[in-house]
């Protein structure tokens, strides 16, 4: 049986960003000045272990990688919980607890926030899963301002200037789609033979998901089986899912064919995001293209 990991967080009491968990002052730094980085900001190694992107940085002396993950809100520290002060938060279906903590420095890359409070979270039994030093998820928060371009085949990352990011232009022909932005998730339209859904854009997840609604209608166009798997999430335990084989998703123009999709329960997402929410794509979706992702503009865009 195959086992896979999805990091969804889901955090209904906690606000990142301007309106911060503490007074502490955030602020994000480019490392060098931004005439001589255009049109990219910040190009960070990268890795693929087991559908998860793992890209290279450091938490204070400390170095590793993070998970770049759209499904989380802003920055999560990999560490143990205290039992003070506990967080209550839900990865896809259960509850997880977190902390708050100030770190002096994180970086990734050229990128480096300072004088930063963070949420912390157990995540041992993902370097366990990857095999390497999880320095913790990076979300939302800290990547919305910029455009997020990933090279799923060459195992790259750059974030690049809204105002002046040019790549899209000169890579030739790119297919454009537009999203919805719901709390931090980026809410994509897909076309299936029997009608159009709504999933959820989420890096952090190693699968495609699909309510399990939705499943079953789509059996009676022509869905097939597909095989049983592990699925792991942020509290550290895991449950057998079943999957389906889907003949024909369409995305803005972007058309693919038999993609597997596990059925799962969307409930969770769908109350924190007051929404429906037939799904998520992942990595499985995702794989064999470029990817950007400009928040400001509520696009992605498909290189290729």
């Amino acid at each position: 049986m195959i086992s896979r990991i999805i990091a969804t967080l889901l955090i209904v009491n906690v606000a990142f960003g301007q309106n911060a968990l503490t007074s502490v002052e955030q602020d994000f730094e480019i490392l060098v000045p931004l005439a001589e980085l255009e049109p990219e900001v910040n190009r960070v190694p990268a890795k693929i272990i087991k559908g998860l992107l793992l890209v290279e940085g450091k938490v204070e002396n400390r170095r590793g990688y993070f998970i770049l993950d759209t499904g989380a809100p802003g920055l999560v520290i990999n560490r143990v919980a205290s039992s003070e002060r506990l967080i209550k938060g839900r990865s896809l279906t259960k509850d997880v607890h977190l902390n708050e903590v100030l770190l002096k420095d994180v970086e990734w890359g050229r990128g480096k926030l300072q004088n930063i409070q963070v949420l912390t979270l157990d995540l041992s039994h993902l370097e366990k899963y990857c095999g390497e030093r999880i320095l913790g998820l990076l979300g939302y928060e800290h990547i919305k301002d910029y455009e997020t371009h990933i090279n799923y085949r060459q195992e790259r990352v750059s974030w690049m200037n809204n105002h002046n990011s040019t790549i899209h232009r000169i890579r030739g022909e790119a297919l454009q789609c537009e999203f919805e932005l719901i709390e931090h998730l980026p809410i994509i339209t897909l076309h299936f033979e029997s009608g159009t859904f709504r999933f959820a854009l989420d890096t952090g997840s190693s699968v495609n998901l699909i309510s399990k609604k939705l499943g079953q209608h789509l059996r009676q166009f022509g869905a097939k089986s597909g095989e049983l798997t592990e699925l792991g999430n942020l509290a550290n335990e895991s449950e057998v899912l079943s999957s389906i084989i889907i003949p024909s998703v369409d995305l803005g123009g972007l058309t693919k064919k038999d993609i597997v999709f596990h059925v799962a329960d969307m409930s969770s997402v769908q109350e924190f995001l007051g929404s429906r929410v037939d799904g998520i794509i992942g990595y499985q979706f995702l794989k064999e293209h470029q990817v950007i992702i400009n928040y400001k503009q509520q696009k992605m865009i498909f290189l290729d």
